[in-house]
């Protein structure tokens, strides 16, 4: 069978029409697919890839290219930067200290993704992408190991002494799991009015069994996924009004004692001086007389 040709010449075979025409739907599918038959992984990022019909997964964690098979592919990065308010990325984490001061606390933290399949298709199957991780799980986690590293200290406490325990506590918590504490009361001075009261210290537990020596109420769940944290930052802790003027006060009752401490050392040392130099004098004194009576005694020879 043949179709005449409008303007009167040959006529085209029916199987020639019909050849071009899967030809030509063989080309719009193979461009439709062409995205899908191979992947360039970068050196940044993870790759899991889910091959249709099979429904079998693969994960690509070194650069190079691979057969994507028209799969379904999730891109990760290797390693992620979490903000906390600082440089005006996400929000400010709040947090209770041990004297019932609020603040919030400004930071950044590096979360790294692990490179083996049986983690990540854990990853895969839990969170589906990158955004969900961070939003789901990562960002929620640091919030509550945030949240509960403020009872280990006051709010003067997280701006002096312990500024760096602070870093310590959220680090170890994240990766080992969240502690758990006892409370513990005793009597303090007061270093504004002076007196005495009573204050409730939530304390860590020893246990040399448990990760990092310190007894937990859970574990991480970033063991579980592999996912390691590093390089927590704290930028800044920002307090309520209140307890700012709390800390000035405090700053300048501790700058009195030291003052006052470094006065009495200095009298202290002036006293022992004056008396070195008394014992000088003596001995100088007590010398002159010896040197006279010894002149006294030849002179009478």
């Amino acid at each position: 069978m043949a179709i005449s040709n409008p303007q009167g010449g040959n006529k085209l075979p029916m199987k020639k029409i019909v050849l071009a025409s899967v030809i030509g739907i063989v080309v719009i599918v193979f461009l439709c697919c062409i995205g899908s038959l191979v992947e360039d992984v970068k050196n940044e990022d993870i790759v899991v890839n889910q091959v249709p019909i099979t429904g079998t997964m693969y994960v690509w964690s070194q650069p190079g290219m691979y057969a994507q098979k028209l799969g379904h592919i999730t891109s990760y990065h290797k390693t992620e930067q979490l903000w906390f308010g600082a440089q005006n990325n996400g929000e400010p984490i709040p947090v209770i200290f041990n004297d019932a001061s609020n603040g919030e606390i400004f930071g950044s933290l590096r979360v790294k993704l692990p490179t083996d399949r049986e983690h990540m298709l854990r990853i895969q199957t839990d969170y589906n992408g990158m955004d969900r991780l961070m939003n789901d799980l990562v960002r929620p986690t640091v919030v509550k190991v945030v949240y509960a590293s403020g009872p280990l200290m006051s709010a003067y406490e997280s701006v002096s002494e312990k500024k760096n325990n602070l870093i310590e506590y959220i680090t170890d918590q994240l990766n080992n799991g969240v502690y758990t504490t006892a409370v513990k009361i005793s009597e303090v001075i007061d270093p504004i009015t002076g007196e005495k009261k009573q204050q409730k210290f939530a304390v860590l537990i020893a246990d040399s069994t448990a990760a990092g020596g310190y007894r937990r109420s859970e574990k991480s769940p970033f063991d579980y996924y592999g996912i390691e944290i590093g390089q927590v930052s704290v930028s800044k802790i920002d307090y309520e009004e209140r307890v700012k003027k709390q800390i000035e006060q405090q700053q300048e009752a501790n700058m009195l004692v030291q003052t006052s401490k470094a006065k009495s050392l200095a009298a202290q040392q002036e006293a022992i001086r004056a008396e070195e130099e008394g014992k000088a004098q003596a001995a100088k004194a007590k010398w002159e007389q010896e040197k006279v009576k010894g002149d006294s005694c030849r002179g009478r020879r």
